[in-house]
């Protein structure tokens, strides 16, 4: 999948282009090797990306910022549990999508609000595919990719 550096926000029957860079992901990992490599990827395709490493930081980002993603591991220091991060978060920015991301299980994240389930080592290319879905379902809007 390419990314063009547009998305699309469908309202009603019509079409609107907006900048990719309208796209605000939160990622939430205690492995800073994984996060510098998701962000800087992320980033190189227009996104804006804000990243933590424990559930408290990822709470006072969500309570300053705009966020339409969260990429979420699910074993997280903090003073919340990862669970109670994903609620919060889901009642602070709705509609966000959460995409749960773990070594772990699926089953994991199946009590909580994670809307997609991704396993590690994460694909980069299959992330920006569940991301797509992730927007779809929460906002209407979709990624452009060439024709």
């Amino acid at each position: 999948m390419f990314i063009t550096g547009k998305v699309i926000a469908l309202r009603s029957s019509q079409a609107i282009e907006v900048p990719v860079e309208a796209v605000r992901i939160l990622i939430v990992d205690d492995e800073q090797i994984f996060l510098m490599c998701v962000h800087s990827q992320l980033s190189r395709k227009g996104f804006i990306v804000h990243t933590a490493d424990n559930t408290d930081e990822a709470v006072n980002i969500a309570m300053k910022e705009k966020i339409d993603i969260v990429i979420m591991d699910g074993q997280l220091p903090g003073k919340y549990s990862s669970l109670e991060a994903i609620q919060l978060l889901k009642e602070m920015h709705a509609p966000v999508s959460i995409i749960g991301v773990s070594g772990m299980p699926k089953t994991y994240f199946e009590s909580s609000a994670i809307d997609h389930v991704v396993t590690k080592p994460v694909n980069i290319e299959h992330l920006v595919e569940i991301m797509q879905e992730a927007l779809k379902s929460t906002s209407g809007r979709s990624l452009t990719s060439p024709q």
